[in-house]
């Protein structure tokens, strides 16, 4: 994977996952604008990880909701094409 700017990290209640939004190179700071993005989960205890979503995003993918109280589920926000 190439190299990228990760931000928003949100670990899962358990402990067992970490999930954070993942923009190109050349996002400056915390991005507050709209960008091109991801969001990963990772598993910290073995480094394993996944891409679960490409979009739309910027600082508030994360911020709005979150992780079940199971942590088998989890919240986010995307941006569609209009918002862009």
């Amino acid at each position: 994977m190439p190299a990228t700017v990760n931000w928003l990290p949100h670990p899962s209640p358990d402990g067992a996952h970490l999930v954070y939004a993942s923009f190109p190179p050349g996002i400056d700071g915390h991005p507050e604008d709209i960008h091109d993005g991801r969001l990963r989960l990772t598993k910290p205890a073995d480094g394993t990880g996944r891409e679960l979503v490409t979009g739309f995003g910027g600082q508030e993918a994360m911020t709005v909701g979150g992780w079940a109280p199971d942590s088998r589920r989890l919240t986010y926000f995307e941006y569609n094409g209009a918002d862009h």
